[in-house]
């Protein structure tokens, strides 16, 4: 093959495909990559070693030319998206953000009553294991007083 065929054929290829690019984009390689290409042949060129083969060439040229043209793809539908956002879909977008704030609001709320009753009922059970404590003492005979604690705290404990 001859390299000027591979090169205008490559070209030829990316232009039919994408007519809407101009410049070097029109062609569809990025600037390394032709660089790198152009390397290999003036190797190969120099040197008695075949080297690559052309068909490898080629789609070291290809691929370039792919990659340059999914990123201008791609720059063309983020310029589109970010171009027209419609007035509806920002408000609803807006409606969506508000919602879910005051929902995160109302279940943190939520939370912290479920934590604050919680925490009065843990307060409330105390203070009544206290009472019964100190009634149960009361009540306990004199001569289980005069024992001692240790009697009474088994019978309390278990």
């Amino acid at each position: 093959m001859n390299e000027g065929t591979v090169e205008g054929t490559v070209g030829r290829k990316a232009a039919e495909n994408q007519p809407e690019l101009a410049g070097p984009a029109a062609e569809g390689r990025e600037p390394e990559a032709e660089r790198s290409c152009a390397t290999v042949r003036e190797t190969c060129a120099k040197t008695d070693d075949p080297g690559w083969p052309e068909i490898v060439l080629t789609r070291m040229e290809e691929a370039a030319t792919t990659a340059s043209w999914r990123l201008v793809q791609s720059q063309d539908v983020c310029d589109q998206a970010q171009s027209d956002p419609s007035h509806e879909a920002l408000e609803a977008v807006r409606d969506l953000v508000l919602d879910l704030r005051r929902e995160i609001a109302m279940n943190t709320h939520a939370e912290r009553e479920i934590l604050l009753q919680l925490t009065q009922c843990v307060r409330k059970l105390t203070m009544e294991v206290r009472d019964l404590r100190y009634a149960f003492l009361l009540a306990a005979s004199r001569k289980d007083r005069k024992r001692g604690l240790k009697t009474l705290s088994r019978l309390l404990h278990g």
